[in-house]
């Protein structure tokens, strides 16, 4: 009967230890996941229906409706009175939503993208009151993602 000697023991748990150590981080992130920012949920927003414009071969509209604080995501054509919509984000109270360069649908400000992945362009500028943090997302009219820059207050 052989049995372990206390040296291969010591061993064998170290090696334990060292995996432990280096997968346990790893394995946190699965467990407990961050909720996403709203700027991040925005950005999502404009990355899916650019993705859905590509793969589906039809152009997608994503409409900022101020009156309702609403990011809608919709079927085009777009119709303000009964419009079809895909996805819907509510804008928090302590959000303010500025835009520059985008098209305008009705009143209302858009932006469209293209089955070949391109877009109508703008920015969609997203300050949080509360925190004092300003998030610029640039959209821009080629066939590049969406970017993001943090802005100082």
């Amino acid at each position: 009967m052989r049995a372990f000697t206390l040296l291969e023991l010591l061993v064998v748990m170290l090696l334990m230890a060292l995996a432990f150590g280096l997968l346990a981080p790893r394995l946190g992130r699965f467990a407990s996941p961050r909720k996403a920012t709203f700027p991040e949920s925005v950005r999502m927003l404009l990355e899916h229906a650019r993705t859905a414009a590509l793969t589906r071969h039809e152009a997608q509209l994503v409409v900022i409706e101020p009156e309702e604080r609403k990011f809608l995501w919709v079927k085009v054509p777009f119709d303000p009175d009964s419009p079809q919509i895909l996805e819907s984000l509510s804008i928090p109270e302590e959000i303010e939503v500025k835009v520059a360069r985008v098209i305008k649908v009705g009143d209302l400000p858009a932006v469209l993208f293209l089955v070949d992945g391109t877009s109508s362009g703008g920015e969609i500028e997203l300050i949080n009151r509360d925190k004092g943090q300003r998030e610029l997302l640039l959209i821009p009219q080629g066939l590049f993602f969406i970017g993001r820059k943090s802005l100082e207050s």
